[in-house]
């Protein structure tokens, strides 16, 4: 394995939501990833395209960058 890409989505599409928006359980992913001999990339395939209504690009960008952050760094 040589990268790996992580999204967040509800159980039924492949959503691309920003990590801690769906239902997964990046606690459990992280510890799997972290037991294993991975050391490659990772990538965050999200959406930041679609934009909720009230909602700011601005704060779109950033709920994106701390889900990623809080999901591999806690």
């Amino acid at each position: 394995m040589f990268a790996v890409h992580l999204h967040d989505n509800m159980g039924i599409n492949d959503d691309h939501l920003a990590p801690g928006e769906g239902m997964v359980n990046w606690a459990n992913v992280r510890d799997i990833i972290d037991a294993s001999s991975y050391e490659g990339s990772y990538t965050l395939e999200s959406d930041s395209a679609v934009i909720p209504a009230g909602r700011t690009p601005l704060e779109h960008l950033l709920l994106h960058y701390k889900g990623a952050k809080a999901m591999l760094f806690p």
